[in-house]
């Protein structure tokens, strides 16, 4: 497990994130390890193809510009300002107090002609945060601040001055795959269990800083593929096991929705268990279900509680949407 997580957080994926080269590298990876481990296609194959909006870096460099005709000044990358993931309807703004701007105590909103751009202050002037990938908000572009790229702007705006930026990403539709395989059971009438983990991470910011993705969710995937090691050595099982590595989880778990979607009518009343960002350090398991499973019975949960007890493992039980 260890040296599958080193292996796919490794700078040779830069990140996996969804739409990009090293994404589909590692899925490719994935498709061989399940075939090597003797895994069956899935309806005849391993690969799901699904359509999304991703992100995609452009060949331009990143810049932020203040600037009036008595000269200009540039904030720096990575201590003033840094791009949030979240969405790239527009990577170009330039904008001055003759816009519509609202400041906020922790944010700026900007609307004009090129769409609304948000700058938010981040916390503890920490700009290593990413976010996930949202292309649906209302926000065309989401810009990290620190305070002193902050009050930079204010002053700017306050003195008149222009604004402009660039970030080198764009929003593109792409070719995505989740990777599928199955043991398959004696009994078909029997609904399948499901195992699943995502594969995708954050891919790299603006200036190439990867973010390698190793406990989200490189750990999940890793350990998904040792439990197909494990299990496919146990014989045939009564009901067919299907494991899943699913893409796109961080815009949205749209590789799951996928799945979901094309299989249905395959997958009713079936058993489900996804692995993600496992052997968290100083943080106890995490056993959670949706809302409306609290006060359910569930002997899987009962069991794993009883493990945990019975080896002093720390736990918590959680239920959420």
């Amino acid at each position: 497990v260890v040296k599958n997580i080193k292996y796919l957080s490794s700078s040779s994926f830069e990140g996996r994130r969804s739409g990009s080269d090293e994404n589909l590298l590692a899925g490719e990876i994935i498709k061989n390890k399940f075939k090597d481990l003797k895994l069956s296609p899935y309806k005849n194959t391993y690969i799901e193809e699904f359509i999304t909006t991703c992100p995609v870096k452009t060949d331009e460099t990143v810049y932020f510009k203040i600037f009036d005709d008595n000269g200009s000044e540039y904030l720096k990358y990575g201590e003033d300002y840094k791009e949030d993931m979240i969405n790239f309807n527009a990577n170009s703004f330039t904008f001055s107090n003759k816009d519509k701007i609202n400041i906020f105590s922790t944010s700026i909103e900007v609307s004009n002609d090129e769409g609304t751009l948000l700058f938010y202050l981040s916390q503890n002037d920490d700009l290593s945060f990413r976010s996930s990938f949202m292309c649906e908000l209302r926000f065309d572009l989401v810009i990290a601040l620190s305070s002193k790229g902050y009050n930079k702007i204010i002053d700017a705006l306050k003195n008149g001055k222009t604004l402009t930026t660039y970030i080198p990403f764009k929003n593109a539709d792409k070719k995505l795959v989740n990777i599928q395989g199955i043991i398959e059971g004696s009994d078909q009438s029997l609904a399948p269990l499901i195992l699943t983990a995502h594969f995708d991470h954050l891919g790299s910011d603006s200036q190439n800083n990867i973010y390698y993705g190793a406990l989200d969710n490189a750990s999940g995937t890793s350990f998904l593929l040792e439990l197909a090691n494990t299990l496919s050595t146990f014989g045939k099982p009564k009901r067919s096991i299907i494991f899943v590595a699913l893409n796109a989880e961080e815009f949205g778990l749209l590789g799951s929705k996928a799945f979901a979607e094309e299989n249905l009518f395959n997958i009713q009343d079936s058993k489900v268990i996804n692995f993600d960002m496992i052997g968290s350090a100083d943080y106890p398991i995490s056993l959670m279900q949706g809302s409306k499973f609290k006060n359910t019975d569930s002997e899987l949960l009962e069991s794993i509680k009883s493990i945990c007890k019975d080896n002093s493992i720390d736990y918590e039980v959680l239920y959420e949407d």
